[in-house]
Protein backbone atom coordinates (compact mmCIF):
# COMPACT_ATOMS: atom_id res chain seq x y z
CA UNK A 1 0.00 0.00 0.00
CA UNK A 2 1.03 3.52 -0.47
CA UNK A 3 0.23 6.63 1.37
CA UNK A 4 0.43 10.26 0.58
CA UNK A 5 -0.93 13.55 1.97
CA UNK A 6 -3.47 15.72 0.19
CA UNK A 7 -3.00 19.43 0.11
CA UNK A 8 -5.87 21.90 -0.02
CA UNK A 9 -4.44 24.80 -2.02
CA UNK A 10 -7.28 27.03 -0.85
CA UNK A 11 -6.40 26.54 2.79
CA UNK A 12 -3.35 28.76 2.82
CA UNK A 13 -0.78 26.99 4.92
CA UNK A 14 -0.27 23.33 4.41
CA UNK A 15 -2.15 21.06 6.71
CA UNK A 16 -2.05 17.34 6.55
CA UNK A 17 -4.45 14.72 5.35
CA UNK A 18 -3.57 11.18 4.62
CA UNK A 19 -4.78 9.26 1.63
CA UNK A 20 -4.22 5.71 0.55
CA UNK A 21 -4.38 3.94 -2.78
CA UNK A 22 -4.26 0.32 -3.83
CA UNK A 23 -2.66 -1.87 -6.51
CA UNK A 24 -4.46 -4.95 -5.58
CA UNK A 25 -3.78 -3.86 -4.26
CA UNK A 26 -1.60 -1.03 -3.66
CA UNK A 27 -2.64 1.60 -1.17
CA UNK A 28 -1.97 5.25 -0.63
CA UNK A 29 -2.64 7.69 2.17
CA UNK A 30 -3.29 11.34 1.71
CA UNK A 31 -3.54 14.24 4.12
CA UNK A 32 -6.02 17.00 3.26
CA UNK A 33 -4.68 20.27 4.48
CA UNK A 34 -7.67 21.46 6.42
CA UNK A 35 -7.82 19.81 9.83
CA UNK A 36 -6.54 17.16 12.18
CA UNK A 37 -3.02 17.60 10.89
CA UNK A 38 -1.22 15.95 13.78
CA UNK A 39 -3.80 13.19 14.03
CA UNK A 40 -3.34 12.48 10.34
CA UNK A 41 0.37 12.34 10.78
CA UNK A 42 -0.16 10.00 13.69
CA UNK A 43 -2.33 7.77 11.51
CA UNK A 44 0.23 7.56 8.76
CA UNK A 45 2.99 7.10 11.29
CA UNK A 46 1.10 4.22 12.87
CA UNK A 47 0.56 2.59 9.50
CA UNK A 48 4.21 2.78 8.64
CA UNK A 49 5.57 2.25 12.11
CA UNK A 50 7.11 5.69 11.86
CA UNK A 51 6.14 9.33 11.43
CA UNK A 52 6.31 12.10 8.86
CA UNK A 53 9.45 13.40 7.28
CA UNK A 54 10.83 15.61 4.62
CA UNK A 55 11.59 15.09 1.01
CA UNK A 56 13.93 17.55 -0.54
CA UNK A 57 12.97 20.48 1.72
CA UNK A 58 11.11 18.29 4.18
CA UNK A 59 13.40 16.33 6.48
CA UNK A 60 12.51 12.94 7.89
CA UNK A 61 10.39 13.21 11.00
CA UNK A 62 11.83 11.06 13.75
CA UNK A 63 9.01 11.70 16.20
CA UNK A 64 7.80 8.63 18.02
CA UNK A 65 4.19 7.48 17.93
CA UNK A 66 3.85 8.50 21.57
CA UNK A 67 5.03 12.02 20.74
CA UNK A 68 2.63 12.28 17.82
CA UNK A 69 -0.19 10.92 19.96
CA UNK A 70 0.44 13.56 22.61
CA UNK A 71 0.35 16.32 19.98
CA UNK A 72 -2.77 14.89 18.33
CA UNK A 73 -4.65 14.96 21.63
CA UNK A 74 -4.52 18.76 21.47
CA UNK A 75 -6.68 18.71 18.34
CA UNK A 76 -10.41 18.17 18.05
CA UNK A 77 -12.36 15.87 15.79
CA UNK A 78 -12.15 12.29 14.63
CA UNK A 79 -9.88 10.71 12.05
CA UNK A 80 -11.81 9.68 8.93
CA UNK A 81 -10.22 6.97 6.79
CA UNK A 82 -11.26 5.77 3.33
CA UNK A 83 -10.06 2.22 2.82
CA UNK A 84 -10.44 0.12 -0.30
CA UNK A 85 -12.13 -3.20 0.34
CA UNK A 86 -15.20 -5.34 -0.13
CA UNK A 87 -16.67 -5.53 3.37
CA UNK A 88 -16.61 -3.44 6.52
CA UNK A 89 -15.50 -6.43 8.56
CA UNK A 90 -12.14 -6.27 6.79
CA UNK A 91 -11.29 -3.28 8.98
CA UNK A 92 -12.19 -4.90 12.30
CA UNK A 93 -8.56 -5.58 13.16
CA UNK A 94 -7.53 -2.02 12.35
CA UNK A 95 -10.32 -0.49 14.41
CA UNK A 96 -9.53 -2.74 17.35
CA UNK A 97 -5.80 -2.10 17.13
CA UNK A 98 -6.26 1.66 16.84
CA UNK A 99 -8.60 1.82 19.83
CA UNK A 100 -6.07 -0.08 21.93
CA UNK A 101 -3.08 2.03 20.85
CA UNK A 102 -4.77 5.47 20.61
CA UNK A 103 -7.88 5.21 22.82
CA UNK A 104 -8.56 8.95 23.02
CA UNK A 105 -8.74 9.57 19.26
CA UNK A 106 -11.96 8.56 17.52
CA UNK A 107 -11.47 6.62 14.29
CA UNK A 108 -14.07 6.46 11.52
CA UNK A 109 -12.67 3.73 9.24
CA UNK A 110 -14.86 3.42 6.14
CA UNK A 111 -14.45 0.45 3.79
CA UNK A 112 -15.69 0.60 0.20
CA UNK A 113 -14.34 -0.06 -3.28
CA UNK A 114 -11.41 2.20 -4.15
CA UNK A 115 -13.12 3.39 -7.34
CA UNK A 116 -15.93 4.81 -5.21
CA UNK A 117 -13.68 6.36 -2.57
CA UNK A 118 -11.52 8.23 -5.08
CA UNK A 119 -14.61 9.68 -6.74
CA UNK A 120 -15.88 10.96 -3.41
CA UNK A 121 -12.47 12.45 -2.68
CA UNK A 122 -12.45 14.33 -5.99
CA UNK A 123 -16.03 15.53 -5.68
CA UNK A 124 -15.41 16.69 -2.14
CA UNK A 125 -12.30 18.58 -3.22
CA UNK A 126 -14.03 20.27 -6.15
CA UNK A 127 -16.93 21.36 -3.93
CA UNK A 128 -14.56 22.45 -1.14
CA UNK A 129 -16.04 19.90 1.26
CA UNK A 130 -13.89 17.80 3.55
CA UNK A 131 -14.24 14.07 2.93
CA UNK A 132 -11.43 11.89 4.30
CA UNK A 133 -8.22 12.44 6.21
CA UNK A 134 -6.54 9.21 5.16
CA UNK A 135 -7.14 7.02 2.14
CA UNK A 136 -5.93 3.48 1.56
CA UNK A 137 -6.82 2.68 -2.03
CA UNK A 138 -5.78 0.67 -5.06
CA UNK A 139 -6.52 3.33 -7.69
CA UNK A 140 -2.85 4.13 -8.26
CA UNK A 141 -3.54 6.38 -11.22
CA UNK A 142 -5.00 9.00 -8.87
CA UNK A 143 -1.91 9.61 -6.79
CA UNK A 144 0.36 11.31 -9.26
CA UNK A 145 -2.52 13.50 -10.43
CA UNK A 146 -3.35 14.52 -6.88
CA UNK A 147 0.29 15.36 -6.32
CA UNK A 148 0.45 17.49 -9.48
CA UNK A 149 -2.68 19.32 -8.34
CA UNK A 150 -0.89 20.22 -5.09
CA UNK A 151 -3.41 18.33 -3.00
CA UNK A 152 -1.00 16.19 -0.99
CA UNK A 153 1.11 16.71 2.08
CA UNK A 154 4.63 15.36 1.61
CA UNK A 155 5.74 12.94 4.27
CA UNK A 156 8.80 10.76 4.83
CA UNK A 157 8.88 8.32 7.74
CA UNK A 158 12.14 7.32 9.42
CA UNK A 159 12.10 4.16 7.29
CA UNK A 160 11.66 6.09 4.05
CA UNK A 161 14.89 4.82 2.49
CA UNK A 162 13.89 1.23 3.29
CA UNK A 163 10.64 1.41 1.30
CA UNK A 164 10.39 -0.10 -2.18
CA UNK A 165 11.50 2.67 -4.53
CA UNK A 166 9.20 1.54 -7.33
CA UNK A 167 6.11 2.09 -5.19
CA UNK A 168 7.31 5.19 -3.34
CA UNK A 169 7.07 8.78 -4.48
CA UNK A 170 10.58 10.20 -4.15
CA UNK A 171 9.15 13.40 -2.72
CA UNK A 172 7.13 11.52 -0.13
CA UNK A 173 3.76 12.38 -1.66
CA UNK A 174 2.66 8.74 -1.41
CA UNK A 175 4.17 5.67 0.19
CA UNK A 176 3.67 1.90 0.16
CA UNK A 177 2.57 0.35 3.43
CA UNK A 178 1.96 -3.30 2.54
CA UNK A 179 2.48 -5.88 -0.17
CA UNK A 180 0.22 -8.71 -1.23
CA UNK A 181 -0.94 -10.62 -4.29
CA UNK A 182 -3.78 -12.67 -5.64
CA UNK A 183 -4.50 -14.99 -8.53
CA UNK A 184 -3.75 -17.99 -6.32
CA UNK A 185 -6.10 -20.95 -6.14
CA UNK A 186 -8.09 -21.19 -2.91
CA UNK A 187 -10.07 -24.34 -2.17
CA UNK A 188 -11.99 -26.22 0.50
CA UNK A 189 -9.47 -28.85 1.56
CA UNK A 190 -12.20 -30.94 3.19
CA UNK A 191 -13.61 -31.58 -0.28
CA UNK A 192 -10.72 -31.05 -2.70
CA UNK A 193 -7.48 -32.97 -2.24
CA UNK A 194 -4.21 -31.14 -2.76
CA UNK A 195 -3.35 -33.41 -5.69
CA UNK A 196 -6.54 -32.33 -7.48
CA UNK A 197 -5.92 -28.59 -7.19
CA UNK A 198 -5.38 -26.96 -10.62
CA UNK A 199 -1.80 -26.20 -11.58
CA UNK A 200 -2.74 -23.63 -14.22
CA UNK A 201 -5.74 -21.53 -15.19
CA UNK A 202 -6.18 -23.83 -18.18
CA UNK A 203 -7.00 -26.62 -15.71
CA UNK A 204 -10.11 -24.70 -14.64
CA UNK A 205 -11.74 -25.87 -17.87
CA UNK A 206 -11.66 -29.50 -16.75
CA UNK A 207 -15.26 -30.82 -16.63
CA UNK A 208 -14.75 -31.94 -13.03
CA UNK A 209 -14.81 -28.28 -11.93
CA UNK A 210 -18.17 -27.50 -13.51
CA UNK A 211 -20.50 -26.04 -10.91
CA UNK A 212 -17.75 -25.88 -8.28
CA UNK A 213 -16.07 -22.54 -9.03
CA UNK A 214 -16.87 -19.11 -7.59
CA UNK A 215 -15.12 -16.14 -9.23
CA UNK A 216 -15.21 -12.36 -9.26
CA UNK A 217 -16.73 -10.68 -12.31
CA UNK A 218 -13.89 -9.91 -14.77
CA UNK A 219 -14.92 -6.24 -14.93
CA UNK A 220 -15.41 -5.82 -11.18
CA UNK A 221 -12.42 -3.51 -10.81
CA UNK A 222 -9.09 -2.68 -12.42
CA UNK A 223 -7.14 -5.34 -10.54
CA UNK A 224 -9.49 -8.21 -11.44
CA UNK A 225 -9.69 -6.96 -15.02
CA UNK A 226 -5.90 -7.10 -15.21
CA UNK A 227 -5.85 -10.64 -13.81
CA UNK A 228 -8.28 -11.82 -16.47
CA UNK A 229 -6.43 -9.88 -19.16
CA UNK A 230 -3.16 -11.73 -18.57
CA UNK A 231 -4.99 -15.06 -18.55
CA UNK A 232 -6.72 -14.22 -21.84
CA UNK A 233 -3.42 -13.00 -23.26
CA UNK A 234 -1.97 -16.43 -22.58
CA UNK A 235 -4.92 -18.69 -23.46
CA UNK A 236 -7.09 -16.51 -25.71
CA UNK A 237 -10.73 -15.49 -25.45
CA UNK A 238 -11.62 -19.10 -26.14
CA UNK A 239 -10.53 -19.78 -22.58
CA UNK A 240 -12.90 -17.12 -21.23
CA UNK A 241 -15.84 -18.50 -23.23
CA UNK A 242 -15.11 -22.03 -22.05
CA UNK A 243 -14.65 -20.86 -18.46
CA UNK A 244 -18.00 -19.05 -18.50
CA UNK A 245 -19.60 -22.33 -19.60
CA UNK A 246 -18.35 -24.00 -16.39
CA UNK A 247 -21.46 -22.93 -14.46
CA UNK A 248 -19.38 -20.36 -12.54
CA UNK A 249 -20.94 -18.47 -9.65
CA UNK A 250 -20.04 -14.83 -10.38
CA UNK A 251 -19.73 -12.42 -7.45
CA UNK A 252 -18.62 -8.88 -6.65
CA UNK A 253 -15.36 -8.24 -4.80
CA UNK A 254 -12.27 -10.30 -4.02
CA UNK A 255 -13.30 -11.11 -0.45
CA UNK A 256 -16.58 -12.68 -1.56
CA UNK A 257 -15.23 -15.91 -3.14
CA UNK A 258 -13.66 -16.93 0.17
CA UNK A 259 -16.88 -16.13 2.01
CA UNK A 260 -18.90 -18.21 -0.46
CA UNK A 261 -16.58 -21.21 -0.07
CA UNK A 262 -16.74 -20.84 3.72
CA UNK A 263 -20.53 -20.56 3.73
CA UNK A 264 -20.89 -23.56 1.44
CA UNK A 265 -18.63 -25.53 3.78
CA UNK A 266 -20.82 -24.66 6.76
CA UNK A 267 -24.14 -25.16 4.97
CA UNK A 268 -24.89 -28.74 3.94
CA UNK A 269 -27.82 -27.50 1.83
CA UNK A 270 -25.59 -25.35 -0.38
CA UNK A 271 -25.12 -27.97 -3.11
CA UNK A 272 -25.71 -26.45 -6.53
CA UNK A 273 -25.99 -27.63 -10.10
CA UNK A 274 -23.52 -30.37 -10.91
CA UNK A 275 -21.63 -29.97 -7.63
CA UNK A 276 -22.93 -31.89 -4.59
CA UNK A 277 -20.67 -29.77 -2.37
CA UNK A 278 -21.45 -26.34 -3.79
CA UNK A 279 -18.61 -23.94 -4.54
CA UNK A 280 -15.22 -25.20 -3.44
CA UNK A 281 -12.66 -23.43 -5.66
CA UNK A 282 -11.68 -19.90 -6.71
CA UNK A 283 -8.71 -17.95 -8.04
CA UNK A 284 -9.94 -14.37 -7.59
CA UNK A 285 -9.93 -14.08 -3.82
CA UNK A 286 -8.28 -15.13 -0.59
CA UNK A 287 -9.11 -17.37 2.33
CA UNK A 288 -11.03 -15.84 5.25
CA UNK A 289 -8.96 -15.75 8.42
CA UNK A 290 -11.50 -17.87 10.31
CA UNK A 291 -11.56 -20.75 7.80
CA UNK A 292 -8.40 -22.81 8.24
CA UNK A 293 -9.74 -25.55 5.96
CA UNK A 294 -9.59 -23.16 3.00
CA UNK A 295 -6.10 -23.63 1.60
CA UNK A 296 -4.11 -21.54 -0.87
CA UNK A 297 -1.92 -22.76 -3.73
CA UNK A 298 0.09 -20.55 -6.06
CA UNK A 299 0.14 -21.53 -9.74
CA UNK A 300 3.67 -22.85 -10.37
CA UNK A 301 4.22 -21.05 -13.66
CA UNK A 302 5.62 -17.58 -12.83
CA UNK A 303 3.74 -15.90 -15.67
CA UNK A 304 0.48 -17.18 -14.22
CA UNK A 305 0.94 -15.67 -10.80
CA UNK A 306 -0.67 -12.27 -10.50
CA UNK A 307 1.36 -10.18 -8.10
CA UNK A 308 0.34 -6.67 -7.22
CA UNK A 309 1.79 -4.05 -5.01
CA UNK A 310 0.53 -3.33 -1.59
CA UNK A 311 -2.93 -4.81 -1.19
CA UNK A 312 -5.57 -3.11 0.89
CA UNK A 313 -6.33 -6.38 2.54
CA UNK A 314 -2.69 -6.67 3.43
CA UNK A 315 -2.84 -3.19 4.84
CA UNK A 316 -5.59 -4.18 7.22
CA UNK A 317 -3.55 -7.05 8.63
CA UNK A 318 -0.34 -5.01 8.54
CA UNK A 319 -1.89 -2.15 10.46
CA UNK A 320 -3.49 -4.32 13.08
CA UNK A 321 -0.57 -6.63 13.78
CA UNK A 322 2.46 -4.42 13.35
CA UNK A 323 1.63 -0.80 13.87
CA UNK A 324 -1.48 -0.08 15.92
Amino acid sequence: MCSYPLHDSSAGTAQSRSHSFPVDSFCLCFHLKMLLSTIRVLALGSLLGTSFARVNNVPIDHSTLDELYAAALKEDGKLVVASGGDAGTQATGVRTGWAARFPKIALDYQVDLSKYHDSRIDRGYWSNNHTYDVAVLQTLHDFQRWKEEDRLLFYKPPTFLDLYAGETDLDGAFLPIGISSFGNFIYDSSVVSESDVPTSYADLLDPKWKGKIVATYPNDDDAIAFLFSIIVEKYGFEWLDAFAAQDVQWVRGTATPGFVIRDNHNNVTSASGSSPYGRVLSFTGYAPSNASYIKTVQPPAPEQHYGMGPNCCSLHHYQATKHC
